[in-house]
């Protein structure tokens, strides 16, 4: 369950300086709150777009002394926060998934034991109606396809667990059967561009 306080921030966009109004995205809020954590295994860090928010996580390789600093592993994406100007709703999106097994979830009828993680320490700050969006290429027949699955918070927390991984932090697993999906397009192999074309000759 995520705790109150962690509910309670408050992500204004309106920014007043000097009598002026400034639009501050809620999604740069965000990312700065949550890499001003720290932890002891790895460390946040971020990257600001126009609205939007890349979060990187870097694994402690080794801890650092009094006369030495920490090493960490090459940063790697754990999601993108974007944000609605209009709705000021943010969604919490990653990208190539692949949709894992644990048998924690088990659930024959409705093959809840497939699932999508997420970051806990992105998801516990994100409100009931903020989205999730996770998008995969998947073997359809012959083809692979795009797809994108999406959920809100208020419905991921009913049937996701935790699990935590040693130097990673703790991923909150969400039932894939729980996320509405959408079909993208077909994925092809673009061809190279001066390639030519084999006529028979």
């Amino acid at each position: 369950m995520v705790d109150e306080q962690e509910q309670e921030l408050s992500l204004n966009p309106n920014l007043i300086i000097d009598g002026k109004q400034y639009y501050y995205s809620p999604a740069h809020q965000l990312a700065k709150h949550i890499c001003k954590q720290t932890y002891d295994e790895f460390r946040l860090t971020c990257e600001y777009g126009f609205t939007s928010a890349t979060i990187y996580i870097e694994r402690v390789l080794q801890p650092g002394g009094y006369f030495s600093s920490t090493k960490y592993e090459p940063k790697k994406c754990i999601g993108v926060l974007l944000c609605d100007v209009e709705t000021n709703r943010l969604t919490l999106q990653k990208t190539n998934v692949n949709p894992e097994k644990h048998e924690l979830h088990k659930d024959d009828k409705r093959q809840m034991d497939e699932c999508f993680g997420v970051q806990y320490e992105i998801f516990k700050y994100l409100r009931d109606s903020d989205l999730i969006r996770i998008c995969t290429v998947e073997r359809k027949e012959r083809h692979k396809m795009n797809y994108v699955y999406l959920i809100n918070k208020l419905k991921a927390v009913k049937n996701g667990r935790f699990l935590h991984f040693t130097g990673y932090g703790t991923q909150f697993f969400i039932p894939k059967a729980d996320f509405k999906c959408f079909e993208g397009k077909k994925v092809t192999n673009k061809k190279k561009k001066g390639a030519k074309k084999n006529d028979g000759k």
